[in-house]
This record gives structure tokens, sequence and C-alpha cells, in this order.
């Protein structure tokens, strides 16, 4: 075999590899778009969720400020709506661990996504170069 064959053929080798982790690459940026898509619509799901809990509360804070000048009679509704807001407090407490949670997952699967994105243009340039020494080569 002559060195201008054995040349062609580690170019051809080099193209496979880097087409394979262009593949792979493209692969992860796929799975990390989808993943970060889901974290997405959860965390809008939640800041939606959040805002709407923040105005109940609003609003039960609100009626209950008019029942405490009212009578006995109205203490029942008083607790009701006491207990009430202590469950939205909970919730939005909840809420907002959850929505903590998701930031930072959120933030690395979009930082993820950026460098495999940087890899894939990597290689991709590779790959062109090695197409360009391929063909001066023949």
């Amino acid at each position: 075999m002559n060195a201008a064959t054995q040349k062609i053929e580690q170019l051809e080798s080099d193209r496979l590899t880097v087409t394979e982790l262009i593949q792979q690459t493209m692969d992860s940026i796929t799975e990390l778009k989808q993943r970060l898509q889901t974290q997405q619509i959860e965390r809008e799901t939640l800041i939606v969720d959040n805002k709407d809990n923040f105005q109940r509360k609003a609003q039960i804070e609100l009626e209950l400020q008019d029942l405490q000048g009212e009578t006995a009679q109205r203490d029942a509704k008083r607790n009701e709506l006491k207990r009430e807001l202590a469950k939205y407090d909970k919730f939005i407490t909840e809420s907002e661990q959850k929505l903590a949670k998701i930031i930072p997952d959120y933030d690395i699967i979009r930082r993820q996504e950026e460098q495999k994105t940087a890899q894939r243009d990597l290689a991709e340039e590779k790959r062109k170069e090695l197409f360009v020494k391929h063909g001066c080569e023949n």
C-alpha cells in the first residue's frame, strides 16, 4: 500500500469517527432539548400556579379582614378561611420549593445544551476540514 492510499484510508476513518461523534452529539442535543422543554413547561406551570395562589391568598386576606369586624356568628367562617389561608401558604411554600429545585436543573440543562451545540459545531467544522483534505488528496 502506498502512502497516499494509507492517508486516504486514515482520512476516511477520521471522517467516520467525526460523523459518529456528530450523531452522538446531535442525539444528546435532542435529548437535552426535550428535557429542557419539559422543565420549561413544568416551570411555567408552577409560576402560573404560584401567581394564582398569591391572588387567591390576597382575596382570602381581604375577606378575612372584612369578617374580623363582624359578629360572633362569623367566627366559623373566619376559622374556615384561616385554614384555607394556611393551606394556600403551604401550597405557595411547596411551589416555591419546587421552583427553587427546578431552576438549577433548568440552568444546567440549558448550559449542557449550549455545550453540546458548541461540540457539534466544532465536530462539523472538523468534518468539513477532513472533506477538504480528502478532496485535495484525490
